[in-house]
């Protein structure tokens, strides 16, 4: 399920995506592994959302793309409008220490 324009450890051409980071309250689609071992959490739309620094900093993503080197998704299209995707998604979110208030 990855995208052609997305692939590890190749020269890339600008995804043809929304400019700007992942609106407030949006859910996780998925993560990046990037090489020095941050991890990055993207939107539906790949925005980039949030950054996990090796040393478990969380702050939001500052750039719109990044070359990663592993690409994880949490779910796929079919069960994105489930309530327990929903749930499961926010428990990411949590577990990255994103707090509700930060999420806005």
């Amino acid at each position: 399920m990855q995208r052609p324009s997305c692939t590890p450890d190749t020269d890339w051409t600008r995804p043809r995506y929304p400019a700007g980071p992942a609106p407030a309250g949006t859910l996780p689609y998925g993560c990046w592994t990037l090489r020095d071992g941050s991890e990055v959490l993207f939107d539906r739309t790949y925005a980039p959302m949030w950054r996990r620094w090796p040393d478990g900093t969380v702050s939001r993503a500052e750039v719109r793309w990044y070359r990663w080197i592993k690409q994880t998704y949490f779910h796929d299209d079919r069960l994105s409008g489930r309530a327990a995707t929903r749930r499961r998604l926010r428990a990411i979110l949590d577990l990255w220490g994103v707090q509700q208030e930060k999420r806005k």
